[in-house]
């Protein structure tokens, strides 16, 4: 076999398909620099990248064969705006081999390159420090001597790294937990990875037992495993998150070799927002407090939001938008209304909470928009309300006022409000009656449904949205204390993501059916009005399941809230007591 030419290569390959760009890189895999080449190509009717990659093959069938990567141009431009690690690495100016448009490379900025490292490492970190306690757990249950355990701690110790590593070069892994699949899904940046578990030999049938691991472990049960088969995949997973940590660390350190030979541009930019808050302030009083420059986000979703929040004052003319959390890919804001930040899943765009106080709201009480990659869920609160709510030391009011991020403002408006202070064992008190009084009721709706006999799907389903509506309702009410006014339970449920994505993401599936299914309990009219609905056994279960799973979710969320509130009382008791 021949040493790999790359100017034949090229040519060959030129010759043979609509390339735009060629890179050549490499990573380390085995303490050895492994080549990828990615191919940029040219859009073709009717074709996508995968049905050209025998091309490929065949051009290299007589030199050395390496692994590649084919991405259409415009996804690649695309990927390098919203801040893939991967694709900015591949794409240095030292990997090029062919650039058909001689146009210079669309690498970003010095400062956007900047928030690209921030945001791939934060990402990355925050997922390796949640691999690394279920890697300690794993420890734990082989020192008990159960392998079974330790197996389905070694699955979520994969898989979180597995996820941090999608996040990091742009892909969305979506909710599967499926070891397989995920090293699949990176197949194409990573090929090494899979090369840990060769389909022609036996290990392949242990990573399956790592999946079948987490199925049995959802069901309180563990795999039967030897401690030499155990042994023998623990040294595989270890060695697939060194080969991540290795390849994430290397992009990183190049990608900031490459920034640092960049013009700083830090100083100008800073000119430009000044010039940019100067214009606003002369032309509508607007002031800008935060333009998010400092946020660890790529340029395109800074720009968005601000468009975003620039339409909504011009629409509007608001004293005051306030953000109460965002959530972006890999990580949110604090959450105001919950004392421990829990661990956010990813997601793939910028999503605000906004509060727009204003002196005359109108008609206007709740209201989704979308900017590009920002979409922004926005409450409507007259001056006059907050002013009042904030004297009588309302919970929300007082959150919002006192913890939540100013984002614009009228340049006129500088309020002398007089703020309460929550009186704590009376919120403590409130919410153990409302909460008290929820419970029992959701207990008999989930009794009727389990114990009732054989229920019809659609009273079946109008019972399940019922149960979904009182969690909804009652988790807002604990949590923030505040639920907007004449929405739809659909909105309301869009609400939740003020306190995090904790519910989105434990009721939401990738299954079209339960999707579907959900979309029904959430739009109740449609159950009165449509012929068909589904499948009736497959309702009948999902409503028997579901009925469990939003009992038990609402009612340890709402009780953790309880926790908090009750320890917030008795801090106030011995605060009072101090004095």
């Amino acid at each position: 076999m021949k040493t790999l030419n790359t100017q034949l290569l090229v040519e060959r390959l030129t010759k043979r398909m609509d390339l735009h760009r060629i890179f050549l890189f490499s990573y380390p895999f085995l303490g050895e620099e492994q080549l990828h080449l990615l191919l940029v190509v040219n859009p073709v009717k009717g074709l996508s990248p995968k049905t050209m990659a025998p091309i490929v093959s065949l051009c290299m069938s007589d030199t050395t064969e390496i692994p590649f990567d084919m991405i259409l141009a415009g996804e690649w431009q695309n990927q390098l705006k919203q801040g893939s690690l991967y694709y900015t690495y591949a794409s240095l100016p030292q990997h090029e081999l062919f650039n058909a448009s001689k146009k210079k490379s669309p690498l970003l900025s010095h400062k956007t390159i900047t928030g690209l490292l921030e945001l791939a490492q934060l990402n990355y970190e925050k997922c390796k420090k949640g691999s690394d306690e279920f890697r300690e757990a794993v420890n734990n249950f082989i020192a008990k001597g159960d392998y079974g355990q330790a197996t389905f701690m070694l699955h979520q110790f994969l898989e979180l790294r597995l996820k941090g590593f999608q996040a990091t070069v742009g892909i969305n892994g979506g909710k599967s937990h499926n070891i397989e699949h995920l090293m699949k899904s990176v197949k194409g940046m990573a090929p090494q990875l899979l090369s840990i578990f060769p389909y022609d030999s036996p290990s392949v049938e242990l990573l399956r037992l790592l999946d079948q691991s987490y199925v049995k472990g959802k069901k309180v049960e563990t795999v039967e495993i030897t401690e030499e088969e155990f042994n023998v995949l623990l040294e595989k997973c270890e060695l697939a998150c060194a080969a991540m940590d290795g390849m994430v660390a290397m992009m990183v350190q190049l990608i900031t070799n490459y920034r640092e030979q960049l013009p700083d541009s830090v100083a100008e930019d800073r000119k430009d927002v000044q010039a940019a808050k100067t214009t606003a302030n002369t032309a509508s009083l607007q002031e800008a407090c935060e333009d998010f420059s400092s946020f660890p986000w790529p340029e395109r979703y800074k720009q968005d939001v601000n468009i975003l929040l620039d339409g909504l004052y011009q629409q509007h003319r608001p004293e005051q938008i306030i953000m109460l959390n965002y959530h972006t890919e890999g990580f949110s804001g604090s959450n105001l209304f919950q004392e421990e930040e829990e661990e956010k899943k990813q997601g793939n765009k910028v999503e605000l909470y906004l509060v727009l106080l204003m002196k005359n709201i109108g008609p206007y009480r709740f209201k989704a928009k979308q900017q590009g990659v920002a979409s922004a869920t926005i409450i409507y609160l007259n001056v006059d309300y907050v002013r009042q709510k904030l004297g009588e030391g309302d919970r929300f009011v007082h959150t919002l006022w006192t913890k939540g991020c100013l984002l614009r403002k009228k340049s006129t408006f500088s309020p002398s409000f007089t703020v309460a202070d929550v009186d704590w064992k009376a919120e403590y008190e409130s919410v153990k009656s409302i909460l008290g009084n929820a419970i029992i009721t959701m207990e008999n709706l989930r009794d009727l449904i389990e114990k009732g006999g054989k229920i019809a799907c659609d009273i079946g389903l109008l019972l399940l949205s019922d149960l979904l509506q009182i969690g909804v309702y009652t988790y807002l009410k604990c949590r923030v204390g505040f639920i907007p006014s004449k929405l739809s339970l659909l909105e309301v449920f869009g609400w939740t993501g003020v306190t995090g994505r904790q519910i989105f993401d434990r009721l939401t599936t990738d299954v079209e059916e339960n999707m579907h299914l959900l979309h029904l309990s959430l739009h109740p009219k449609q159950i009165w009005w449509q012929d068909q609905l589904m499948n009736e056994d497959m309702i009948s279960w999902y409503f028997l399941d579901k009925v469990r799973e939003y009992f038990t979710l609402f009612n340890d969320l709402c009780h953790d809230t309880l926790k908090e509130l009750k320890n917030k009382a008795e801090k106030e008791q011995i605060d009072a007591t101090v004095i």
